[in-house]
Order: structure tokens, then C-alpha cells, then sequence
């Protein structure tokens, strides 16, 4: 288990020179805005952070993270654990005017003071990996009749009340009249 706890804000230039990548715990009272939006108190998150320069001499940024959350199942209501994982790769820019000279999918964050706060990064996606709707894995929700999405392979029940049905079958039998006539003719 990791053990060493990562700073909340990094020197990115001073690390990319290094090619540093670290490993360490980020505690979880660094991660505010997560704790209001789950029932439960998250777990300290687990993080890769490397830094390095690409090969035009920017400055890039990766990681990944993962935490232990609290969850509400939207089946049952009843509160689930569950590992939340992410990962990120973009370049570290000193100021937001250069973000226009960024292709469209390139990822990119602003560092005008030189370090980059990676607490807040790290939050950041993190909130944008929990589900939408976060339900237990399949089988494993305490209600048993918990409503499951339909899928198109459902099919009506037998009893359903189908009001077009006589005149669908009327028509058939119009058009195949209307067919053996032009046979005669």
C-alpha cells in the first residue's frame, strides 16, 4: 500500500526537467467538492503522477487515481461501495492564451504560477468518473424486483389491446383481392 502523501501543488517545470513520477496517498480532506456529492466519506485517494516534456519541449502531465466511495443505488436507495478509477493526459500551459494554439482533443490546464494544484485536478476527475446513475452491479442489488431497464428484445404481453389490428387485417384481404382480380383480368 502506498504510503507517502503527495502535496497538494507541484512544481511541474522543476519535476518534467526530472522526468519525476510519483507515487503517494492524497487525503481526502483535499477532495471537498467530492465529499458533497456522495452519501459517504471517501477513502484517501491512490495516485500515479508522472511529468515530462514532449518531444516539442512542452510540458505534460499524467496520472491516474483511484478512491473507495460511498455510493446511493438509484434501484434501491440503499448505499453501495464501490472503487471510483481515472486517468489523465494533457499539457500544462503558463497562461490561458495558449490554449488557442491547441488542437480541438488535446487536454490541456493552466499553471500561471508555475505549480500545478493537483489535489483540485485529481478531484476534478474524479467527479467526472462517478456514474450518472450509479446502481449496484447486476445480482447484487438488495431489491430483488428492482426495476431493470427494458431492452428492445422485450416483447408486449400476450393480452395487449391492439385497436388497429381489425382494420390491418381488412386491408390485407382489400389488397389481396384487389391482386386476384388483375389475375382475371
Amino acid at each position: 500500500m502506498l504510503s507517502a502523501r503527495l502535496p497538494a501543488r507541484l512544481d511541474y517545470r522543476k519535476l518534467a526537467d526530472q522526468g519525476a513520477s510519483l507515487e503517494g496517498i492524497l487525503p481526502k480532506e483535499l477532495l471537498p467538492r467530492l465529499s458533497e456529492v456522495i452519501p459517504g466519506e471517501p477513502g484517501d485517494v491512490s495516485a500515479t503522477v508522472s511529468f515530462s516534456k514532449d518531444e516539442n519541449r512542452h510540458y505534460v502531465i499524467r496520472f491516474t487515481a483511484n478512491v473507495s466511495v460511498v455510493l446511493e443505488c438509484q434501484n434501491c436507495l440503499e448505499n453501495y461501495a464501490t472503487e471510483v478509477s481515472c486517468t489523465y493526459k494533457g499539457r500544462v500551459l503558463r497562461r490561458a492564451e495558449d490554449l488557442e494554439q491547441l488542437e480541438q482533443e488535446d487536454e490541456a490546464i493552466v499553471a500561471d504560477d508555475g505549480e500545478v494544484d493537483i489535489g483540485a485536478l485529481i478531484e476534478d476527475e474524479l467527479l467526472l468518473a462517478l456514474p450518472m446513475v450509479p446502481r449496484h452491479a447486476d445480482g447484487e442489488c438488495a431489491k430483488a424486483d428492482a426495476v431493470q431497464p427494458e431492452t428492445a428484445e422485450d416483447e408486449p404481453p400476450a393480452d395487449t389491446h391492439r385497436p388497429f389490428a381489425a382494420l390491418g387485417q381488412q386491408m390485407r384481404a382489400f389488397s389481396s383481392d384487389k391482386a386476384e382480380d388483375k389475375l382475371k383480368d
